[in-house]
């Protein structure tokens, strides 16, 4: 649908989205300051819902997953972020870090060596 000034209604909800993805995430960063892991970690995959492109999302929900222990859904989440961004030093540290818990050495000094 075309709204006044050329603006597509799907911009708009395209916004929305946006919008609510990042106040998901916001919240999730708060939670994490509280040490409330498992609800931050929720926050985090509602935004990723919102905004799947988005590697900042990857690896923060990665980082809550590392701290309840959950190092195969880590790893996968950050090579994710790295798929995003290559370049994301966070995703290769806390891939190297989930790594070293499953005890794929080989891998962790990889990572970390990125």
């Amino acid at each position: 649908v075309e709204l006044k000034g050329g603006v597509t209604s799907s911009i708009i909800m395209s916004l929305i989205g946006f919008s609510r993805g990042r106040e998901e995430r916001e919240r999730g960063n708060r939670l994490f300051t509280e040490k409330k892991y498992e609800e931050a970690l929720g926050c985090y995959s509602a935004a990723i819902a919102k905004d799947q492109k988005e590697p900042t999302l990857y690896t923060n929900r990665a980082l809550c997953q590392l701290k309840l222990e959950q190092w195969d859904k880590a790893s996968n989440d950050c090579q994710m972020a790295i798929q995003l961004n290559p370049s994301s030093i966070k995703a290769h540290f806390y891939f190297g870090q989930a790594q070293l818990e499953l005890e794929n050495f080989d891998v962790a000094v990889d990572a970390l060596q990125t």
